[in-house]
C-alpha cells in the first residue's frame, strides 16, 4: 500500500484542487493553530488559520459530496466552568482568542450539516500530551518534563491547583479511527474524564525523571482557566471508545525517551 501526501495551506485554493482529486469517503481535519499565547498576541492570525481554514476544508469536502468530517475540535470552547465534568450541550463561552476561533469554526462545521448536507463528527478534545510536542508551545507537561531533565525550575502560575483533564495522543488517535468508522456523531467530547492538578503533574514527572522540579511563580497567562474535566459517556455509546491510557502510564513512558533526547 502506498500512501501520497501532499503539503498545502488549509486556506489556499489548493485545498480544494485536491479533495476534488481524491473525491474522499471521509476527510479528516487536524490542522490548525494550537499556540494559546500566539493566538492572544495574533488574534487574526489564530482566526485566518482556524475559522477561514476550517471553512475552506468543509466546503471541499462538501462540493466533492464526501460522506464524513472529522473535525478536531478543542475544550477551549468552554471557557472558564464552574460545574464539572462538562458535556457536550455546555454553553459555549471562550475565554481566549484560540477559544473563540476553534468554537466559531465549530459553528462553521455544524453550519455544513445543517445547510450543505455534509455528515460531521467534531471530537472536543481535552489537553492532549504525547511524545515530540515543544515545550515552549504545547502544554505544562511538555514544559515540566524540559525543566526536570534540564534541572531548572519550573513556572507555575497560580498555586498548583489549577486542573486540566489530560489525554493521551493515543488515546485521540484511536478517537478518529473510530470516527472514521461511525456514523456522524455530532460533538463528542476526548478526555481522560478525570480532573488532574497542576502539581499532581508536577509530582508524577519528579517520580518519573527522578527530577525534583521546585515551582517558579509566575503570572497568570491571560485566558487561564481554573478547571476542567469532561464528560466523556457520550464517547463511549457512540463510539465504542473510552482512554486507555492514564496519566501517570503516559508521563512513565515519555520520560525515557526525553532523557535519551537531552542527553
Amino acid at each position: 500500500m502506498s500512501c501520497r501526501i501532499e503539503e498545502c495551506d488549509i486556506r489556499s485554493a489548493r485545498v480544494a484542487e485536491l479533495v476534488a482529486e481524491f473525491a474522499p469517503h471521509i476527510v479528516v481535519h487536524l490542522a490548525a493553530q494550537v499556540d494559546v499565547a500566539h493566538s492572544v498576541r495574533s488574534p487574526a492570525v489564530d482566526a485566518d488559520v482556524n475559522v477561514c481554514g476550517t471553512i475552506t476544508v468543509a466546503e471541499a469536502a462538501a462540493t466533492a459530496g464526501t460522506e464524513l468530517l472529522v473535525f478536531a475540535g478543542s475544550c477551549a470552547i468552554y471557557g472558564a466552568v464552574t460545574e464539572l465534568p462538562v458535556g457536550e450541550g455546555h454553553e459555549l463561552a471562550p475565554i481566549t482568542p484560540y477559544g473563540l476561533s476553534k468554537a466559531a469554526a465549530l459553528a462553521y462545521v455544524e453550519w455544513f450539516v445543517r445547510y450543505r448536507r455534509l455528515p460531521a463528527t467534531s471530537l472536543i478534545l481535552g489537553n492532549v500530551y504525547g511524545p515530540a510536542q515543544k515545550p515552549h508551545r504545547h502544554g505544562v507537561i511538555s514544559r515540566f518534563l524540559a525543566d526536570a531533565l534540564a534541572g531548572r525550575p519550573s513556572v507555575q502560575y497560580g498555586d498548583g491547583r489549577a486542573t486540566r483533564d489530560f489525554v493521551h495522543v493515543d488515546d485521540v488517535t484511536d478517537a478518529v479511527l473510530r470516527a472514521c468508522t461511525a456514523p456522524a456523531a455530532g460533538r463528542v467530547n476526548i478526555g481522560s474524564g478525570t480532573e488532574t492538578s497542576v502539581a499532581l503533574v508536577r509530582a508524577l514527572i519528579s517520580e518519573a525523571t527522578g527530577q525534583v522540579i521546585p515551582p517558579r511563580p509566575g503570572e497568570a497567562h491571560l485566558g487561564d482557566i481554573e478547571r476542567m474535566c469532561l464528560r466523556i459517556d457520550r464517547a463511549a455509546t457512540l463510539l465504542g471508545w473510552s482512554p486507555r491510557i492514564g496519566l501517570d502510564e503516559g508521563i512513565a513512558a515519555l520520560a525515557p525517551a526525553a532523557m535519551e533526547a537531552s542527553a
